[in-house]
């Protein structure tokens, strides 16, 4: 039986009074070293929540607070100057944080400074007394400094634009058209477009079944004709591929130092009748990779109206995950498209100006310095139009450049992203749905919210601003900047239910709804919705179950975190389709020459037998499934030999992502399909031989055979486990600290039980509360007790009980 590691122990707790000019704080910690703090005002509250943080992750805010200003070059060196220029081409000036600022409510506004109050007040003491230093800032030679409501800011507009902005790939959408229309000409390279990047497929398992007001779709799933209002740019290949190469870079190396740019997460909430208990269940998983520390710590707040426990980010004055007395909530990425791109005419004669509305108008600009550790200062300039930072090329410089066509990125949440703050204040106060839904409206980006609370209600929100576009254009493709192509001004109505039928709302990062088309991002070909989905793992998972009690979903957790390694993407949680395609290798199967069927019929069994999932015992095993073996060896081939002919140059084919896999199945379907491709794409079109699916299957399943017999020196499939994958914890300064199997699971995990008398949670993370390392006597890091104590909790699938009550 699961066990439990309460943290009520209260014999080991550590108490700390702290005297205030508002009166006393309590400031308790469990034998993890997680705190719950008690005050008698919100101020108060709120400053020992920000002297907690820091005590607990000073190092850590540091970092993020780097992340989002654009200064981690000046400390990492010249590796992070991509990261750098892409939060200075995309961020505010302290002006208009200060701005940002003033548009809270005065009572949010009084918490943001407490808690900055109470950041400081420790910046104080470790620069009082270097034995608190963080041993990181001693090997940087660097010296902490106040943190300013630009600062946390920053921090927090670069988070949520991380885990809810979703779009601007319109760039590396038009570079491919132009790539098909060059292959195939106009007319067949815009059905293969087409093909490749459809607008929204009805057959896409979504959050909810109920039907809203969908994003602007122009008359249906396919637009028949290119668009012509787009100038011809026949420098945009070159622009897609230096922007992307600009953003990977960017993006690895700031997760080498430790910033959270990954993102993923599945939730569900179960109503009282699923569950069999006679109260609701809410289980949240934020994936968000495994930095180190980890990415967020844990904290309890209770008094002036406040009595909340959960997940909060280093930097950030709000629980972000978490449950109340009286409701309990999670979040997940939420897939809804928030950006778009324009392309700007320049003046020939002028090129700091673009054409809007038969007029030319001058951009703004800016120049900022990045100071870089062990290498020369860069400054870059930026340049802005009405419609957002021109980013592509970057850098611009318009006395140099000879191209004619610049592009902007507009964000529907320009210069709103922190106030969600407010938000997350007010959820975490709220008594009932209402309050709760109240609260949603005000996040700005796009997320999915699951909800449940004490009186058995469940709940869904999709929150963000998603902007009305102008009819008569296509969102796949960048909006000509000239004014004809504005958005209305106003956001269409996001996807909510409380209490469907169904009885549960889950999700892994999928559509909201029917209506939801697909959004198309920059940062990955992982937003394309089609009838195969890993959020089918949990709807298969909870479907007609009435016996989901607190037992059983951890069951589930711990299977649905064998579903598939993480670090290995190509097959995360996508070996579920595993039975889909089984009958088509077994009819590839019965067309081998009659010397490979005893070998294949061995595979075919072995893939028969297979739950899908990389593992069985996502604790313990240490290798894969044969089946896991053969299918992670197979699929990517097997996509690749049915698209490559049609889409090189334009796909990595090294990684299966959704737009690949929704592709596949829809031509597997063929004219059943809910959304039928345009050609038969498993016809190798550099052949003349007029290949079928069961061509390819069979040929990837020879190649994939000869592979493994080689590589497992063995004719029996049901020994080609290969070893499993694991995941590193790595320090940005001193290397691996540690180390687990690899599961597909949370950055943080909660269950909560809402039960009438009031809300019951339970939690595990990696790696513990503390991110504090000191420098020890032999000059090596010292690691606080608190830094590693949860990793084994977190490796065993064990939950320490939330909060101190």
């Amino acid at each position: 039986m699961k066990r439990f590691v309460s943290s009520l122990l209260l014999a080991l707790c550590l108490p700390l009074a702290v005297g205030s000019a508002w009166g006393k704080v309590t400031v308790l910690r469990d034998p993890y070293g997680i705190p719950s703090i008690q005050a008698d005002t919100e101020e108060e509250l709120f400053e020992e929540f920000g002297y907690t943080a820091a005590v607990d992750r000073l190092w850590q805010m540091e970092v993020n607070k780097r992340w989002g200003r654009g200064t981690m070059a000046e400390i990492f060196g010249p590796r992070l100057v991509p990261a750098d220029i892409q939060s200075r081409l995309m961020g505010y000036t302290e002006e208009e944080y200060q701005a940002i600022f003033e548009k809270n409510p005065p009572g949010f506004q009084r918490v943001i400074l407490a808690y900055l109050k109470g950041v400081n007040r420790r910046v104080e003491e470790v620069v009082a007394n270097s034995s608190l230093l963080p041993m990181e800032f001693q090997a940087l030679k660097l010296k902490p400094q106040h943190f300013t409501v630009g600062d946390s800011f920053a921090f927090t507009t670069s988070l949520l634009r991380r885990f809810g902005m979703i779009g601007g790939g319109e760039l590396k959408n038009l570079a491919a058209l132009q790539t098909l229309t060059e292959r195939f000409g106009q007319r067949e390279g815009w059905a293969v477009f087409n093909d490749w990047c459809w607008l929204n497929d009805p057959s896409a398992p979504t959050y909810i079944e109920e039907k809203i007001k969908g994003d602007f779709v122009p008359g249906s799933t396919w637009i028949s004709r290119r668009p012509s209002y787009l100038r011809p740019d026949q420098e945009v290949t070159e622009l897609a591929r230096a922007t992307e190469k600009l953003s990977a870079r960017a993006e690895e190396e700031a997760l080498r130092v430790g910033a959270p740019v990954r993102m993923g997460s599945y939730s569900w909430t179960l109503s009282p009748q699923v569950t069999g208990t006679g109260y609701p269940i809410l289980m949240g998983q934020p994936q968000m990779e495994h930095p180190v520390p980890s990415i967020i710590f844990e904290v309890q707040l209770k008094g002036a109206g406040f009595d909340v426990v959960g997940m909060a980010f280093p930097l950030n004055p709000t629980i972000s995950i978490g449950h109340n007395r009286n409701l309990a909530w999670s979040h997940m990425v939420g897939m809804c498209d928030n950006v778009d791109l324009y392309q700007e005419v320049l003046n020939p004669l002028n090129k700091e100006e673009y054409l809007y509305k038969g007029a030319w108008r001058k951009m703004s600009k800016r120049t900022e310095k990045i100071s870089v550790a062990g290498g020369e200062a860069k400054e870059v300039t930026i340049y802005r139009t009405l419609h957002g930072p021109v980013f592509s090329p970057f850098s611009f410089d318009p006395s140099k450049t000879k191209m004619n066509l610049v592009y902007t990125k507009k964000l529907a949440h320009w210069q709103k992203e922190p106030l969600s703050l407010a938000g997350w204040w007010k959820m975490m106060i709220a008594k009932n749905a209402d309050e709760f839904g109240a609260a949603t409206t005000l996040i700005m980006t796009s997320l999915h919210i699951t909800y449940a609370d004490t009186r058995g209600n469940i709940g869904y929100w999709h929150t963000g601003l998603n902007p009305e576009r102008p009819e008569g254009f296509d969102p796949r493709l960048p909006l000509p900047g000239t004014g004809e192509a504005e958005w209305t001004g106003r956001y269409l109505p996001n996807a909510h239910v409380l209490n469907p039928p169904k009885g549960f709302v889950a999700g892994w990062n999928n559509k909201a709804s029917k209506d939801t088309r697909n959004p198309f991002d920059e940062r990955g070909d992982y937003h394309s919705f089609g009838r195969y989905h890993r959020c089918l793992w949990l709807e298969r998972a909870l479907a007609g179950r009435r016996d989901l009690n607190l037992e059983a979903n951890r069951e589930i957790l711990r299977f649905v975190g064998g579903a598939g390694a993480l670090q290995n993407n190509q097959i995360n949680a996508f070996g579920g389709a595993g039975k889909d395609l089984l009958p088509l290798v077994a009819r590839a199967v019965d067309r081998a020459r009659e010397d490979e069927k005893p070998l294949f019929n061995k595979v075919l069994a072995v893939l028969a037998s297979w739950d899908g999932r990389s593992v069985r015992d996502v604790v313990t095993d240490e290798r894969f499934q044969a089946g896991h073996t053969i299918f992670a060896e197979w699929f990517p081939r097997v996509v690749k030999a049915t698209f490559v002919d049609e889409l090189e140059g334009i796909e990595n084919f090294e990684v299966i992502h959704n737009q690949l896999l929704g592709l596949f199945f829809r031509c597997l379907d063929g004219p059943t399909s809910t959304l039928p491709a345009s050609r038969n794409y498993f016809n190798n079109i550099r052949t003349q031989k007029g290949e079928t699916a069961e061509d390819i299957f069979l040929q990837t399943l020879r190649e994939t055979v000869a592979h493994l017999r080689k590589e497992f020196k063995s004719d029996d499939p049901a020994t080609w486990k290969g070893p499993r994958t694991k995941i590193i914890f790595r320090h940005a300064l001193f290397g691996q600290v540690a180390e687990m199997w690899d599961n597909n699971i949370g950055s943080y995990v909660q269950i909560v039980e809402l039960r009438p008398e009031g809300a019951v949670g339970y939690s595990r993370w990696p790696l513990g509360q503390s991110g504090n390392i000191t420098m020890g006597a032999d000059k090596k890091p010292a690691f606080d007790p608190h830094f590693f104590d949860l990793l084994p909790l977190y490796k065993d699938y064990t939950y320490r009980k939330m909060g101190m009550d």
